[in-house]
């Protein structure tokens, strides 16, 4: 927790969920927060080995400048085989998974931290504020700000099948932080 504050701290926001999805912990709890819960129950439904590890991967780089063809790379997989096998499994493409888990990545930020929308938005990759505020619109049917505004709600989603709407679902509800990184 210690160390993961203090990233928080001097790094920022995004670079310490990238440390602490490498410490395959929870959640950073700072001074001022309350750690809430929130297992990735939808990750333990992905039992395709190329899904896992490539949603480990984005997990890792979620504040990074990664492509799909990055991603393929990494996996040493074609860019084609990897949008079949996401459609194949879970009906969505690899990258509006990418840009879900991002969003709401750039969702808890705006509770946990004092960043600017603008900062968030770049921290996560966005184009900028108006593109993170448009996707923020879109799934959580609030602005960056107006969510600030009414502080975090306790989501719950089933953990019924696994599909696109039980992944982006159960995302979105706060299940961000993926607890086994083991390839």
């Amino acid at each position: 927790d210690v160390a993961l504050f203090l990233i928080e701290k001097h790094c920022g926001p995004a670079k310490a969920r990238k440390a602490a999805s490498g410490l395959v912990i929870e959640e950073i709890r700072g001074s001022h927060s309350p750690q809430p819960n929130v297992g990735a129950k939808w990750f333990r439904k992905v039992h395709h080995p190329l899904l896992r590890r490539a949603i480990i991967i984005m997990d890792q780089h979620i504040s990074d400048d990664m492509s799909m063809n990055d991603l393929a790379n990494l996996l040493q997989v074609g860019e084609n085989t990897l949008f079949r096998t996401f459609k194949r499994y879970v009906k969505i493409s690899p990258a509006k998974l990418f840009r879900v888990l991002r969003l709401a990545h750039g969702h808890w930020s705006l509770y946990y931290t004092n960043l600017a929308i603008s900062q968030i938005a770049h921290s996560y990759q966005f184009s900028d504020a108006s593109h993170f505020s448009k996707m923020h619109r879109e799934y959580y049917g609030l602005t960056p700000a107006e969510a600030r505004l009414n502080g975090p709600e306790e989501k719950s989603n089933g953990e019924d099948a696994l599909d696109n709407d039980d992944i982006i679902g159960h995302i979105l509800a706060g299940e961000l932080f993926l607890l086994d990184n083991r390839l």
